[in-house]
């Protein structure tokens, strides 16, 4: 096995398990809310308050996500900033903003 299907083998079975690193979201493209996986990193520019934040997912929870797209992620909105699909292509990095004025 090559280090790039074990590594991809990895993403599904570690990195995107609950009961390891990632959590359930409501994902609503258009929207209509999809529950997916995701893993949630706070990006700092300073000690105290988070300056954005990175979503990990896999391509095939959000094919056809656009900008403008939102999670809602411990009954927070976190908007679709821009994303990327990652060297691996199976997974897709999104960055996010918070929409602190915004309940569930």
């Amino acid at each position: 096995m090559s280090l790039k299907t074990q590594i991809q083998s990895d993403l599904k079975a570690v990195f995107m398990n609950e009961e390891e690193f990632a959590q359930e979201v409501d994902f609503y493209h258009g929207g209509v809310p999809t529950v997916v996986k995701i893993q949630l990193f706070e990006e700092f520019q300073d000690f105290r308050t988070p300056t954005f934040f990175r979503i990990w997912c896999d391509l095939n929870d959000v094919p056809d996500i656009t900008i403008g797209d939102y999670f809602i992620i411990d009954s927070k909105k976190y908007g679709v900033v821009s994303f990327s699909i990652d060297e691996l292509e199976n997974g897709l990095t999104i960055l996010s903003n918070k929409d602190d004025t915004w309940q569930a």
